[in-house]
């Protein structure tokens, strides 16, 4: 279930002031190493959106979505603001039916975004992702690991599953990524090496980071 009220709080009270706010997440840059020239990406859950706005600043062009409306408006002034035209942005559920034709993308990048769902919501989830990439298209994911200082800290709902400061929170091993894609994906990059600016204030790292190609 969508917390609207928590992220419009995170947005207000936390990532507004984040010094990191118009920087490209470390693992946007990782990615882009996988990148092809020319591609067109989507990116789901994106959040306060500075990685879909530097990818399309980078030249690629971007359709960037986020469910909350708060999220969208941030995402859609920053865009207005930096004069970026190859990024459209739009609402998405990612639990849903994406709204996309098979095959249609040559990148889907999901930064911490697939870890709040139940275990039938994340299989849907990775089968839309395979659904509307292309052949050899690219997936980039960053997850949060069961190595997280959060992990188990507030109620469990199921295996590897809490509600953690009101929201429910996802943490994954590397075997359970493996079953998620299901050798749907040739895996590039498989590990614990991930990490994200939040987490660096707070010395929390080892976010797991899945590099694929369809």
């Amino acid at each position: 279930m969508f917390n609207e009220a928590y992220w419009i709080n995170r947005h207000k009270q936390g990532y507004a002031k984040a010094a990191w706010r118009d920087k490209p997440s470390p693992f946007a840059q990782f990615a882009k190493k996988f990148v092809p020239e020319k591609s067109l990406i989507l990116e789901l859950g994106a959040g306060i959106g500075q990685d879909g706005l530097w990818f399309a600043r980078e030249g690629f062009d971007v359709i960037q979505t986020e469910l909350g409306e708060t999220g969208l408006e941030v995402a859609r002034e920053a865009a207005k603001a930096k004069n970026i035209k190859n990024i459209k942005i739009m609402k998405l559920d990612m639990t849903g039916s994406y709204p996309f034709s098979d095959n249609y993308f040559d990148v889907v990048y999901a930064h911490s975004c697939i870890q709040y769902f139940t275990k039938v919501e994340t299989e849907k989830i990775f089968k839309e992702i395979y659904r509307v990439l292309k052949p050899k298209g690219i997936l980039a994911v960053l997850v949060n690991s069961v190595n997280d200082l959060e992990y188990n800290q507030g109620p469990k709902i199921a295996d590897n599953y809490f509600k953690i400061k009101g929201l429910r929170k996802r943490y994954f091993t590397e075997n359970e990524i493996k079953d998620y894609i299901n050798d749907s994906f040739k895996i590039i990059i498989l590990d614990e090496k991930g990490e994200s600016y939040k987490d660096q204030e707070v010395d929390n790292h080892g976010m797991i980071r899945l590099i694929a190609r369809k």
